[in-house]
């Protein structure tokens, strides 16, 4: 296609290969570099009208969640802005998510020091959300105390059940144990909202994963991604 024509004619059939930026984004149909990534850890929106926008810790501050907006299926994308400051000083990982009703609603880590966590860091997960219409945030609470690891999952089940999933670091298992099982020092848990954000809690279950061979980190069970099946 025109669009994708080489800026220069190669006889050559290995290599890299230039070729002119496409004129819009019909015309990629393979990865093509459009701008720099943010931030890491960032999380995408694709919004209802058609917009998509990813949402990120702003840096170095790490006072304020930004997000960038790109309404031209993320050929160019707008500056960054902030969405909304936070109580506190952040850690990397931010999840945004766009509900059935038109509203976002975002979870995210605050960096603290304290009993309960890990090795006296805390990296608790906050919520917060933007109705559908309204041009400011809801003030930002926390759902999860203690060291979470990176945030990967948040979603909304088609029921309307929000649903968290997070690995929580368990303090008595800091060290590995003398003997038995090896569980490393996160389990995985899932919190549950019914009423949209407002209230959330914490499921009985929780999931470990044994360590089958020594390693440093001993992580356990980390960085959950849930996921709804066609049958509920």
């Amino acid at each position: 296609q025109d669009n994708v024509t080489p800026s220069l004619s190669f006889t050559n059939t290995f290599g890299l290969q230039l070729r002119r930026p496409p004129r819009n984004a019909r015309g990629i149909n393979e990865p093509v570099i459009v701008s720099p990534a943010p931030s890491n850890e960032c999380s995408t929106v694709a919004r209802r009208d058609g917009a998509i926008e990813v949402y990120f810790i702003t840096k170095p501050i790490d006072d304020s969640v930004s997000f960038i907006r790109s309404e031209d299926g993320g050929f160019t994308w707008s500056e960054p802005r902030v969405a909304f400051k936070i109580p506190g000083r952040a850690y990397h990982a931010v999840k945004v998510i766009e509900t059935s009703d038109g509203a976002l609603h975002a979870v995210f880590h605050l960096r603290g020091e304290g009993p309960g966590g890990y090795r006296g860091r805390l990296y608790e997960v906050y919520c917060t959300k933007l109705p559908l219409g309204a041009s400011t945030w809801s003030e930002s609470r926390r759902i999860v105390s203690g060291y979470v690891g990176s945030i990967r999952g948040l979603i909304q089940l088609k029921a309307g059940r929000l649903v968290l999933s997070v690995a929580r670091a368990i303090s008595e298992r800091e060290n590995a144990p003398s003997t038995g099982p090896d569980y490393g020092w996160h389990d995985v848990f899932v919190y549950t909202s019914d009423d949209l954000g407002e209230t959330w809690q914490q499921s009985p279950d929780a999931l470990r994963l044994e360590l089958h061979s020594k390693n440093n980190t001993r992580y356990g069970a980390v960085e959950p991604i849930p996921l709804e099946l066609k049958d509920g």
